[in-house]
């Protein structure tokens, strides 16, 4: 009875490594410690802004940013629990579900910041999802078309036209940051799945073309521009309030910074310092080690992703993977290059560290499929 207690126990300790074993713990503890590492982060940058508000309430985007975690855990669960293979299926309605939702912002979404993007309040962003929806659906998309992909009339023309939608409802709003974002996401996907170099050509033009008559249209942004480019040989000393007191922030957190809670710069100097401008914060009250070890994380992140993406056991797979990690690296260098005067101002959020439900629910729906695609591969019967 004993022995066969033991072996009971023994057969259960290696069903338990045999399940652990087909989850990639790397991934999921540099996502934890981002997480948890990112709502100290909000708490501290937030909180005085939090007692400015009608009803005083130093906790409030702190609470708030716990409770989209709580849900954020339950859509990792759900995307990851889910096999990739039928978010292919649904790509499309997703894909059709987020255009609605981008014309209905359009219509009756609430304004904030010059802007229209939100529905519901402030609580629910569409573009945001519709990131993760072009990546679903355009992965689906072009693994159906297979070598006509190459084709004009059958690839580009058709995705161009797809991509260009999306845009222009998302330029609309105006999100200028999120319309590129999308389009450099979509179109790096477009030539991973075709490798026609001759295709990104076509694209970088249209794309410079397209860029050049918003700035005649839009002549505020070839101010902001020609500000950046000022503001490039002496950024401390700056004409623009964000981009002055972002690299301020930076520059006063020295190597070790001020401690967490102790920075000065986000009591009214930086705009939004708990979701667009959080990476100054983080660079004043933990200084430069701080900042490299947020660094190192989003890197080590994107590595597994890259890895889980190249070791997909099928194409859509492979092309999901890709897309979050290019999206992602892209998002974090830009929501870091503003902060670091390095590019012109975007209203970006830095992934897994940012305030804010709608974007933290889209990383954890990603980190899920990343998860999703790489037990498919470790569960995968032998060749």
């Amino acid at each position: 009875m004993h022995r066969t207690g033991a072996l009971t126990g023994i057969w259960s300790r290696r069903e338990i490594q045999f399940r652990l074993m087909q989850y990639d713990w790397v991934l999921l503890g540099a996502v934890g410690t981002l997480l948890a590492w990112g709502a100290v982060l909000v708490f501290s940058a937030s909180f005085y802004e939090g007692l400015l508000r009608a009803q005083p309430d130093g906790l409030y985007f702190f609470k708030r940013q716990l409770l989209w975690l709580a849900l954020g855990l339950v859509v990792l669960i759900v995307t990851a629990l889910i096999p990739y293979a039928f978010w292919a299926r649904v790509s499309g309605l997703l894909f059709t579900l987020s255009l609605v939702s981008l014309l209905v912002v359009l219509l009756v979404g609430t304004q904030a910041f010059g802007s229209q993007r939100l529905l519901f309040g402030t609580s629910f962003q569409p573009s945001e999802f519709t990131k993760l929806a072009v990546i679903l659906y355009s992965s689906h998309w072009m693994v159906s078309k297979g070598d006509r992909l190459r084709d004009y009339n059958s690839g580009l023309i058709p995705y161009g036209l797809m991509i260009g939608l999306v845009s222009v409802l998302i330029f609309l709003q105006p999100d200028i940051s999120m319309t590129m974002l999308i389009g450099m996401t979509a179109f790096a996907l477009f030539y991973m799945a075709s490798g026609n170099l001759k295709h990104m050509l076509v694209v970088a033009l249209v794309a410079a073309v397209t860029t050049g008559v918003i700035v005649l249209v839009y002549p505020y942004l070839g101010e902001r521009i020609s500000d950046f480019v000022r503001s490039i040989q002496d950024p401390v000393n700056s004409a623009g309030w964000q981009e002055r007191n972002s690299v301020r922030a930076t520059i006063r957190g020295g190597l070790f910074g001020t401690g967490v809670g102790r920075g000065e710069m986000k009591t009214l100097w930086l705009v939004l310092p708990w979701t667009d401008a959080i990476y100054a914060v983080i660079g004043e009250e933990t200084g430069l080690w701080g900042s490299l070890l947020i660094l190192f994380l989003l890197g080590l992140i994107a590595y597994r992703g890259l890895s889980i993406a190249y070791g997909a056991p099928t194409e859509f797979g492979t092309l999901v993977g890709i897309g979050l990690v290019f999206l992602l690296a892209v998002q974090s260098l830009v929501h870091i290059g503003v902060v670091l005067s390095l590019i012109p101002v975007a209203g970006v959020t830095l992934p897994f560290v940012s305030y804010g439900g709608s974007s933290l629910l889209v990383w954890m729906a990603s980190v899920g499929l990343l998860v999703n695609i790489d037990h498919a591969r470790r569960v995968q019967p032998a060749a």
